[in-house]
């Protein structure tokens, strides 16, 4: 059975470009995944992603595009 993968759409902090990141694997990519359904955003929601060049967990706020390296309170 095939495993539902978690893809949003997230804008990248440094350059602004639209990226896609998957919340299970914490995976980000440039392109969309062939194939796969791309989740829309909540207004206030965080999303835990991996940060391969510092092999670091970082939190992403869907509507106000912060980036934070600690898990928000909210």
């Amino acid at each position: 059975h095939k495993n539902k993968l978690e893809w949003v759409e997230i804008i990248e902090p440094r350059t602004r470009e639209r990226m896609y990141a998957n919340l299970l694997t914490g995976e980000c990519v440039w392109d969309p995944p062939a194939g796969v359904r791309i989740k829309r955003t909540g207004d206030n929601q965080w999303w835990e992603l991996y940060d391969p060049n510092t092999a670091r967990f970082y939190y992403y706020n869907a509507a106000t595009q912060r980036t934070v390296w600690h898990r928000p309170h909210s």
